[in-house]
């Protein structure tokens, strides 16, 4: 049995320009989470200052890699 052509053939664009490059990102860790018993129902305000503080501080991907070959 045979796949019919194209059915795994992926628009990769290469080339393009990364988000990353272009947008500020955040990220949430624990400390920065509603306490615990939050619903859904709640209003929670979200500290984005804090939000791309973490991101801008959390440890780069080539880091972790070069981090867990040497574990």
């Amino acid at each position: 049995m045979h796949p019919v052509a194209g059915t795994n053939q992926r628009d990769l664009d290469l080339g393009r320009v990364h988000l990353a490059e272009r947008q500020k990102l955040a990220t949430f860790p624990a400390e920065l989470q509603p306490k615990g018993g939050t619903t859904l129902a709640e209003v929670v305000p979200v500290d984005r200052q804090a939000g791309l503080a973490a991101y801008a501080a959390a440890e780069p991907v080539a880091a972790a890699r070069a981090r867990r070959n040497t574990d």
